[in-house]
């Protein structure tokens, strides 16, 4: 997806579609279908992207005209591809359970009291806990408060267990669950191949339409994501390199082992002059010194805790394949793309993004000369704005410092040391029961010449203070920027 996706949906429409018995024209003596009811010409599955004139469409996603939502390709709880609604955005899965027998997962979600309800009037899309790490599993399932004090359990074998809430987040755990039979089928299939041996794998469904769902490396032979080559630009590279992390045995003496997160398939060990290929996996105790030698516990998550690999024979330093996106269109706005080894335009989306900090570099504005990224706004439009930053609706929770000395305001974060003043930021909120994001305004950045924190005497002057900033009093108008076409929108509720 886009480093910002403001728009997703995750919503799970409850009622089935009449089943007509067989007969072409309904069971014998039944009302006629009302147009509602009627089932949608053409294709289930449509694209779900962005037009602008003189440009290369844009595919997004994927739309369920029979269902009226977007979708994406999951493995259902079968483990069969289908075009599900997005898991909501603001859903965290985490390693502990509601249960003894550790089979019901606790999600988390940074909600208030009233979302949560929201939330359980509808089926969402989570992901179920894996089983020896086979491919990740869907559920659609109705999602309930867990009220507080409530026991957790984990580990392995599945005991009682500690754990700790972020401020602002509330427990959730499926209520139940629903068949996922009714949502489209898919399959997963080869589609361009960039050069440096970059294949674009995509996303089929029945009816045929196509929308990106990963890059790979065909001559590493793992995925790769875009990631930066500063100064040189792009290069598609594994997202799963394990680094050092402790020893082998209890006396940090033993040769090094290699962490990585559990049911990861390492590409290769280390990196630059210290590159190895991926050794016998490690299942004894690990050790790690610092101050003292003592046992290292590893890291849990949701798959587990950390697998650790021992040092293979030494490889060649990794270079990453370079990926080029240069503008192409004729008109005010060009979308950033590479090319085939074929020289023709590819036009990556779908689950294909850019780094998770790259938010203004999908298309150049040939009029205001630089680049825009596309934005939801409050009117119901797309429009091409050159966001430098997004407000995660979080950030109200999280806030780790305050603009002012009664620690009221807070102050958020600017990823810059040069500070984030002047620049433009997309304030958002999220639906919760839909798990949209919408843009609400449009601001500039007022750099704070300090902060403050909560302390042991109260609100205080922050001593560690970093660069952070504040949303400008006034909202600036989205009309100086150009609107897309959408198509594939949902429809308004």
């Amino acid at each position: 997806m886009t480093a910002f996706r403001i728009g997703l949906v995750a919503v799970a429409a409850l009622g089935m579609l009449a089943c007509n018995g067989g007969h072409p024209l309904g069971p014998p003596n039944a009302p006629p279908m009302a147009p509602s009811d009627a089932p949608p010409m053409g294709p289930r599955i449509v694209p779900w992207q962005l037009e602008t004139d003189g440009a290369p469409t844009l595919v997004m996603g994927s739309y369920d005209t029979r269902e009226k939502v977007h979708c994406v390709f999951l493995h259902d709880e079968k483990g069969v591809l289908r075009c599900l609604p997005p898991v909501p955005h603001a859903l965290r899965e985490t390693a502990v359970f509601a249960d003894a027998a550790c089979q019901s997962r606790v999600y988390t979600e940074v909600l208030g009291a009233a979302d949560a309800n929201a939330l359980g009037q509808r089926a969402v899309t989570v992901p179920l806990p894996r089983a020896d790490c086979e491919p990740r599993r869907h559920a659609m399932a109705t999602l309930a408060a867990r009220p507080a004090g409530a026991a957790h359990f984990g580990g392995t074998p599945c005991a009682p267990t500690d754990f700790r809430l972020a401020p602002g987040e509330i427990e959730l755990v499926a209520e139940q669950t629903e068949p996922s039979d009714r949502w489209a089928t898919g399959t997963e299939v080869d589609g361009p191949l960039l050069p440096g041996g970059v294949r674009v794998r995509q996303f089929e469904s029945a009816e045929g339409t196509r929308v990106d769902a990963e890059l790979l490396d065909e001559t590493l032979g793992h995925p790769c994501r875009i990631d930066s080559d500063y100064p040189n630009g792009f290069v598609c590279s594994p997202p799963n390199v394990a680094f050092a992390a402790a020893n082998e045995g209890t006396d940090c003496m033993g040769p090094t082992v290699w962490a990585a997160p559990a049911c990861t398939d390492v590409a290769y060990l280390g990196g630059g002059a210290n590159t190895f290929a991926v050794g016998p996996r490690w299942l004894g105790p690990v050790s790690l010194g610092g101050h003292g030698c003592g046992p290292y516990v590893p890291q849990i998550s949701p798959d587990g805790p950390e697998i650790y690999f021992e040092a293979g024979p030494p490889e060649a330093p990794f270079v990453a394949p370079p990926v080029a996106f240069p503008p192409a269109g004729t008109g005010r706005l060009q979308l950033r793309e590479p090319s085939s080894v074929d020289g023709q335009p590819v036009a990556l989306g779908g689950d294909i993004g850019p780094p998770h900090w790259w938010t203004g570099l999908r298309y150049f504005d040939t009029v205001a000369n630089q680049d825009c990224d596309a934005v939801w706004t409050p009117e119901g439009l797309v429009r091409c704005i050159p966001t430098t930053l997004v407000e995660s609706p979080s950030n109200y929770y999280l806030a780790d410092a305050f603009a002012d000395a009664a620690c009221m305001v807070p102050a958020r974060y600017c990823p810059t040391a040069t500070g984030c003043g002047g620049q433009l930021v997309v304030s958002v909120n999220d639906d919760p029961a839909y798990g949209e994001l919408h843009a609400v305004a449009l601001h500039h950045a007022v750099d704070l010449p300090w902060t403050y924190v909560m302390g042991s005497v109260g609100c205080e002057r922050n001593p560690y203070d970093s660069p952070h900033y504040v949303l400008g009093s006034e909202a600036l108008p989205w009309d100086p920027y150009p609107a897309f076409v959408e198509d594939g929108a949902v429809p308004a509720s």
